[in-house]
């Protein structure tokens, strides 16, 4: 999900999960365990 249609479902009022890897950033899928662009073990979710 593209942070655009994060922040138009955010305006909207209906909330979402994004996860996203605490060292590059980058988004990711609900089942990762580790960033796929630079190996990090870290992810961060987020319920905006």
């Amino acid at each position: 999900m593209g942070i655009l249609t994060t922040l138009r479902k955010a305006v909207e009022g209906k909330s979402s999960t994004v996860w996203e890897c605490r060292h590059c950033g980058e988004t990711l899928t609900e089942d990762a365990d580790e960033c796929p662009t630079c190996g990090a073990e870290d992810v961060a979710c987020y319920e905006i």
